[in-house]
């Protein structure tokens, strides 16, 4: 005679709660792009990292710094190489070492970067929290709690101005002897990548522009790519807040030139034909305008 026994729980198995099912979720990453898994390239595309090298010295005296660098990178990427490396003219093709006397190793190092990994490592960052009030004691008399709130966020907000603008220079002061760098190398990538992001920074730190010393670096490097976007950020600051005139009254004398032509842009595009004058920013409208073909 059998027997009906009682079904035991089987307790690996049971049956999922809805908490279990969100837990679970939570857990298993879920790749959302398809295109992360797009990695595949032409074969032929690929560097041979066994391939020759070559020695590129970069600076002046205890400040240089010596790279050895694969040639295929540097001639698939720049004219300056392509030329030097491929031509039995010029010995140092025939030697395997280049001398860059008038950049800086950071720049180049920015630039290998550029052309093994696609990214320009300039940006730092600007914190978002951290900025505290300072103590005021000049103060006769209490504030009241509305006002002191109100001063302190003003404080903040200068202070987050002051990060803002200090960052954006951080960047800007890499970014323009890139753009020299790429210039000389003949590197089209380069220079158009160090263009988009000044002009990302710029936007990104509500700085159009840069300070007297940056406007020296920028004529120093005597890149006309360069120097016409620098002026349209003045030009187009001027049409927004004619007061920014006086600015140029203690510049230094070097930049004279560089405030003549921004003036006389100025007062061509912006007294004379204002309605030839852009609703955006030129490098809003047209940024290719400034990139090297």
């Amino acid at each position: 005679m059998s027997q009906n026994l009682p079904i035991m729980p089987n307790p690996t198995k049971r049956s999922a709660s809805d908490d279990d099912v969100e837990q679970s979720s939570k857990r298993r990453k879920v790749c959302t792009k398809s295109s992360q898994w797009d990695t595949r390239r032409p074969s032929a595309g690929a560097f041979s990292f066994s391939g020759p090298t070559i020695q590129v010295t970069v600076g002046q005296g205890d400040e240089s710094c010596t790279f050895i660098v694969l040639i295929e990178p540097l001639i698939l990427d720049s004219g300056f190489f392509r030329s030097m490396l491929r031509s039995n003219k010029f010995k140092e093709g025939a030697d395997g070492v280049v001398s860059l006397p008038d950049h800086q190793p950071a720049t180049f190092n920015l630039y290998l970067n550029y052309i093994y990994r696609g990214k320009l490592f300039v940006a730092d960052g600007v914190p978002k929290e951290g900025i505290e009030d300072e103590e005021d004691t000049s103060l006769e008399e209490p504030e009241k709690p509305d006002e002191l709130l109100e001063n302190k966020i003003a404080y903040a907000e200068e202070r987050m101005e002051e990060l803002c603008e200090a960052t954006y220079n951080k960047e800007v002061s890499k970014l323009i002897p890139a753009i020299s760098l790429a210039d000389y190398l003949q590197s089209d990538g380069f220079h158009n990548a160090s263009m988009d992001a000044l002009i990302e920074s710029g936007k990104e730190f509500e700085h159009l522009y840069a300070g007297p010393k940056e406007i020296i670096q920028v004529m120093n490097t005597g890149v006309p790519s360069l120097i016409k976007p620098t002026e349209d950020f003045y030009v187009y600051s001027a049409y927004l807040d004619s007061e920014w005139f006086g600015a140029e009254q203690d510049a230094p004398a070097e930049t004279s030139t560089f405030w003549r032509d921004v003036m006389k842009e100025y007062l061509t595009r912006v007294k004379f034909h204002p309605d030839d004058f852009p609703d955006k920013c030129p490098w809003e409208v047209d940024r290719c305008q400034y990139h090297r073909h």
